[in-house]
């Protein structure tokens, strides 16, 4: 069928997506505990995720 994914390519996209959620909640759990996720200043920086991944 023309413009159907299989189920080889969806399951591809699911893992993808998951290691997405995955590494953003290991951005916020760093962010967390250095006290720069907080209502005032998140969405984040990209200096600001930088320098949190340099930990």
């Amino acid at each position: 069928m023309p413009g159907s994914q299989s189920d080889d390519e969806n399951r591809v996209q699911d893992q993808a997506i998951e290691r997405r959620r995955e590494r953003t909640q290991i951005v916020e759990d760093a962010l967390g505990r250095t006290g720069m996720l907080d209502e005032r200043k998140y969405p984040v920086t990209a200096e600001e995720v930088r320098l949190v991944t340099q930990l």
